[in-house]
């Protein structure tokens, strides 16, 4: 006990000695409140900017038809890995990170081991994600700024289509051929759809015009040669 006395003495003695030599600057109260009050409206705009950036990414591969490819086989696989956004994903990742290292500021947060908070971090981020593409956020940003003229907006959504290298087609049935299908794009636009003995067809090549289907494949003008076609729930 006096051995633990003294060295608490010494402590002080040492502290008080630092504070009046100048080594140690006394901060007031409202410089870690500031500090705080920042470190929370930085993780709310990156809670924010992670929702945004991982809803974009599922709304992009929603949207082209990318995530029916995985039903294809091997092939299938290999196309959706080349066609996920991966620069989304790499901002994604990063502003993660730097969440999980403005969150680590808190009690609650800097008690846990870094995996699972980081794995807490993501999960919320997914539901987020899910929750804001199943209301449709893009879709309404995308048309509020073709309505508007928003010229950058909407060439950045433009080029969410251009930058695919494999083109997916999502439409209905109009005329169903041997080897090939004509395809009603909704827009009143018609594409002509050809395959071949590598065409894959993971649910068989029975189609009615009333079906809708997903295909993806090269398309040069109005020609789209299939890699795979399947059909989408109705």
């Amino acid at each position: 006990m006096e051995t633990d006395y003294t060295t608490e003495s010494a402590v002080k003695k040492n502290l008080l000695s630092a504070i009046e030599g100048g080594k140690v600057s006394m901060r007031p109260r409202w410089h870690f409140i500031s500090r705080s009050i920042l470190a929370a409206v930085g993780a709310v705009f990156l809670v924010m900017w992670v929702f945004y950036l991982a809803s974009l990414i599922m709304f992009s591969l929603r949207k082209t038809g990318a995530l029916q490819m995985p039903a294809y086989g091997p092939f299938g696989w290999y196309e959706f890995f080349w066609s996920l956004p991966w620069l989304f994903i790499l901002v994604s990742v990063i502003a993660l990170l730097l969440l999980e290292a403005v969150m680590r500021r808190y009690a609650f947060a800097y008690r846990q081991p870094v995996l699972y908070s980081f794995a807490a971090i993501l999960f919320v981020a997914a539901c987020g994600a899910i929750l804001v593409d199943r209301m449709e956020v893009h879709s309404y940003i995308r048309s509020f700024s073709e309505l508007h003229g928003i010229g950058p907006v909407t060439s950045f959504y433009q080029d969410l289509d251009r930058d695919q290298e494999v083109f997916f087609l999502q439409g209905g049935v109009v005329q169903n051929g041997t080897d090939d299908l004509i395809i009603s794009e909704g827009n009143g636009n018609l594409t002509h759809v050809v395959f071949d003995a590598e065409t894959r067809f993971p649910d068989g090549r029975g189609f009615a015009t009333s079906d809708r289907v997903v295909i993806f494949g090269n398309r040069s003008g109005d020609t789209l040669h299939a890699h795979g076609l399947r059909l989408l729930p109705q």
